[in-house]
């Protein structure tokens, strides 16, 4: 129970349901849904992906693993800036994208 309340405040801290990350170059951004589902608009066709996050002590997102059946696996790594960067693939192949929280 104290590791559930413990998961639960980390989320409330960042990332938590209703946040969400902007790619301010593209447009794209993650729409956080609850704490194993996150929502990719503007590229692939809009669909949600369940993620899991490794999180600081604070709540932040470290760094996150996205999982779609359909797509495959996203990985971002938080930055100096706070955001969530990586590196895409498939139709958006060598593009990097850079989500920061708004």
């Amino acid at each position: 129970m104290l590791v559930a309340s413990a998961a639960l405040a980390a989320l409330g801290a960042c990332a938590g349901p209703g946040q969400r990350y902007v790619d301010a170059e593209t447009g794209e951004y993650l729409q956080f849904i609850d704490d194993s589902h996150v929502k990719y608009v503007g590229h692939f066709n809009d669909r949600e992906w369940l993620y899991e996050a490794d999180r600081s002590s604070n709540g932040d997102i470290l760094e996150m693993k996205m999982r779609h059946p359909d797509v495959g696996t996203l990985s971002f790594r938080q930055n100096r800036e706070g955001c969530l960067a990586g590196a895409m693939w498939g139709s958006a192949k060598g593009k990097y994208r850079r989500f920061c929280p708004q």
